[in-house]
């Protein structure tokens, strides 16, 4: 791995015009048709303060990852072995309660932090996107890279108890606004900021992120025990699915081809795979 971070610039791409348009109609309610021809301002005008959980939505999680494959197809990246599924999407209001309620957690993320401090493998790298961004709304700063000999990469643990001087961190130039994508592994720290907000109407960001790992979602790594790989749908290993080489057409297609990858794995990792898919989508069909 390189270990750099990335910053690209997709506003302009047709995949990025069908990403924020898919998705920002389900936050606003709007027809995609009427999302392409509005700006961000426009658009928070419509989002409510309460969102349902979009990934629930399995044809529309297998829509964004054909799209999410698209958009690879626009840049260089690392030759990834894993896909997380389903995707992260982040609809991210302004105002006091937003600041108070990630205060009050010791893995809250608006705490400099490093992924793999929690737990997310240590060969992964995250991805956001945003989608929609109003100025006064939280954004994300985020750092270069550890060293390789950083004591910080042995860290596993809360983020409010680390020891990390920010003053010794490089900062990458990361403007916040719809169609920026930053790429960057999970040993560069990073955070979400909440601005103190001016203005009394609330401030949207509507972004999306996933994490990739350069390994098969089946290899081994100090973050990730294959005891726990089914523990939970979003936060355990399983959430990572062999890098998809084409879009599915439903959860059948694409399991039945998971398991086959699984397959190749081993007994072990068949079983762990078989054990995640009862777990978090339960279905006689899956089970064959």
């Amino acid at each position: 791995m390189t270990g750099a971070v990335r910053v690209e610039t997709l506003r302009e791409t047709e995949v990025f015009q069908e990403l924020r348009s898919t998705i920002l109609s389900r936050v606003a309610g709007l027809p995609e048709s009427r999302v392409r021809e509005m700006s961000d301002v426009q658009i928070a005008t419509s989002i409510p303060d309460r969102i349902s959980d979009l990934r629930e939505n399995q044809a529309l999680m297998l829509r964004i990852e054909g799209l999410i494959l698209k958009l690879f197809d626009e840049i260089e990246h690392e030759d990834y072995g894993s896909l997380q599924f389903p995707t992260n999407i982040r609809t991210i209001g302004s105002g006091a309660s937003v600041r108070q309620s990630f205060n009050s957690e010791g893995y809250a993320t608006d705490l400099l932090h490093c992924d793999a401090w929690s737990g997310a493998p240590s060969d992964s790298w995250n991805h956001l996107l945003y989608l929609l961004y109003v100025p006064e709304a939280p954004y994300l700063e985020v750092f270069e890279t550890l060293t390789p000999n950083s004591s910080l990469r042995e860290y596993l643990g809360d983020y409010k108890s680390v020891q990390i001087d920010v003053s010794e961190l490089t900062k990458i130039s990361a403007t916040p606004e719809s169609g920026v994508l930053i790429i960057w592994p999970t040993y560069s720290p990073h955070r979400t900021v909440v601005p103190f907000q001016k203005s009394l109407q609330r401030a949207w960001r509507v972004s999306i992120d996933f994490r990739t790992r350069i390994a098969s979602p089946y290899d081994a790594d100090r973050n990730c025990l294959p005891d726990s790989f089914s523990a939970t749908k979003m936060n355990s290993a399983g959430v990572y699915w062999t890098f998809p080489m084409r879009e599915f057409r439903d959860m059948e297609s694409k399991i039945s081809a998971e398991l086959m990858a699984a397959t190749r794995h081993g007994a072990d990792a068949l079983a762990n795979r078989q054990n995640y898919i009862h777990q978090h989508y339960r279905t006689g069909a899956y089970e064959k």
